[in-house]
C-alpha cells in the first residue's frame, strides 16, 4: 500500500456530503490502507475511524474491532483530543490487561498529558519484554527530542535501525537528529541511506547536498551541486531552493569548477 491508495480511498469517503455516512467497506479500507501504508493522517483517522465506530461497531470482528480501537485512539491522541481518546483507551486496557498492546496506548496517553517520566518507564519496561518491538523506540525517540536530548534518541535510532534497516523514516529523523546535533558527516551517512531506497523526491535530495555544502571542501560541493541539479530535474525545474542552492555552491567552488557547472 502507498499514500496513492489511501488518498485514492480518502476522496471517495470526501465525496460523501450533506450528512451522507459513507458506506463501512469504503471506511474498512482507508483505515486499513492507512494502517498498512504507515500514513500520517491523524485528523481523517480520528474522524472516518470514529463514524466507524460510531456506526458500524456490531458488524465488526472482534479483532478488526480491537485494531480499530488502538488506531482511532492513537490519532485521537496525535490530535489532541485526550477526552475523545481516553475511553477507547480505557477500553483496550480492560480488555487486554498488562498486554503491550495496552500499555503502549498507555504511555502514548502519559506523554501526551505531560508526564514523560511515567511514558518514558512504561516504553523502557516493553522494550524487556519485547526488544525489537518497532514501535516502541520511536516514541521514546519523540520524547528525548522533546527533551532535548539528542544523544539519547540517536541512540535509540542508531539500535532500532540495526534491526529495521528499510525504515527509510527512521533514517530521515536519524538524520534531522544528527543535524541538530552539528553531526554534518552522520547527518549524510543517513540521508545516503534514505536515497539508496530509490527515493528522488526533491526535498530529500536538497537536504542531502544542503549537508555536503555544510560539511564543504571541493570534492564535497560538486557531489552537492549534482544532487541539486538533480532535484532541479525531478522537480521539472520548478524548484527555487534546488536553483539557490546551484548558484551558491558555484560561489564557493574554485573558478574552473564553477564554470564547468555552467557547460
Amino acid at each position: 500500500m502507498s499514500s496513492e491508495d489511501v488518498e485514492e480511498v480518502r476522496q471517495q469517503l470526501v465525496s460523501y456530503k450533506d450528512g451522507r455516512r459513507p458506506p463501512l467497506d469504503t471506511l474498512r479500507l482507508f483505515l486499513r490502507t492507512s494502517r498498512e501504508a504507515r500514513i500520517k493522517n491523524p485528523e481523517d483517522v480520528a474522524n472516518y475511524g470514529s463514524v466507524t465506530l460510531q456506526h458500524y461497531k456490531k458488524q465488526l470482528a472482534e479483532e478488526e474491532l480491537w485494531l480499530l480501537h488502538e488506531q482511532v485512539g492513537v490519532a485521537l491522541l496525535e490530535c489532541g483530543a485526550l477526552q475523545q481518546a481516553l475511553p477507547l483507551i480505557k477500553a483496550v486496557l480492560m480488555k487486554f490487561p498488562g498486554s503491550i498492546r495496552a500499555r503502549r496506548l498507555q504511555g502514548m496517553y502519559y506523554q501526551a498529558v505531560g508526564k514523560p517520566g511515567q511514558a518514558q518507564a512504561l516504553y523502557e519496561e516493553i522494550l524487556k519484554d519485547q526488544e525489537h518491538d518497532d514501535t516502541i523506540p520511536k516514541q521514546l525517540v519523540a520524547l528525548h527530542r522533546e527533551a532535548g536530548q539528542l544523544a539519547e534518541a540517536i541512540s535509540v535510532l542508531v539500535t532500532y535501525l540495526q534491526h529495521y534497516s528499510n525504515d527509510r523514516e527512521a533514517w530521515e529523523e536519524l538524520a534531522d537528529c544528527y543535524l541538530e546535533a552539528g553531526m554534518y558527516r552522520q547527518a549524510a551517512c543517513a540521508l545516503e541511506e534514505v536515497l539508496s531506497m530509490g527515493v528522488l523526491a526533491p526535498l530529500s535530495l536538497i537536504k542531502y547536498a544542503d549537508v555536503l555544502t555544510s560539511i564543504g571542501g571541493a570534492p564535497q560541493l560538486r557531489t552537492a551541486r549534482a544532487y541539486y541539479a538533480k532535484a532541479l530535474q525531478v522537480s521539472g525545474g520548478r524548484s527555487v531552493r534546488a536553483l539557490y542552492g546551484l548558484v551558491a555552491v558555484a560561489n564557493h567552488l574554485p573558478d574552473k569548477d564553477a564554470a564547468g557547472s555552467g557547460s
